[in-house]
């Protein structure tokens, strides 16, 4: 009888490991655009110069129509962006904290779109 106690302990310790790691220990991608965006008969257009910064490092350094990337582990992703509108400009400092859906990968983030404060959609 006790060793069936430990083996199901053993078990249902494992599973609980398991199902934790599934949701902190999952890796996503999140993909960062400097593109044009048109949403309800308006246009936002793109920056000169963007970077993308998270945890203290510059994952993606944007000109216009660029693309950058970068891969995290968990459920929630802060980052900070500079933002150059025009040549001589100063940066312009913008911080973002996106909860990302647990079964999604892949998300693509329009930054003229979210500094002007457009839903995640």
């Amino acid at each position: 009888m006790r060793k069936w106690v430990f083996r199901i302990g053993a078990v249902v310790l494992l599973v609980a490991i398991a199902a934790c790691m599934m949701v902190i220990g999952r890796g996503h991608t999140m993909y960062f655009d400097n593109k044009k965006l048109e949403y309800e008969d308006q246009t936002y257009d793109t920056y000169r110069r963007i970077n993308v910064i998270v945890n203290g490092e510059q994952v993606a350094k944007l000109s216009a129509k660029d693309r950058g990337m970068a891969t995290f582990m968990g459920q929630k992703l802060s980052f900070d962006i500079e933002v150059t509108k025009e040549k001589g400009d100063d940066p312009i400092t913008y911080s973002y904290t996106v909860n990302v859906p647990y079964k999604e990968d892949g998300i693509i983030l329009n930054l003229p779109g979210m500094i002007a404060g457009l839903p995640q959609e």
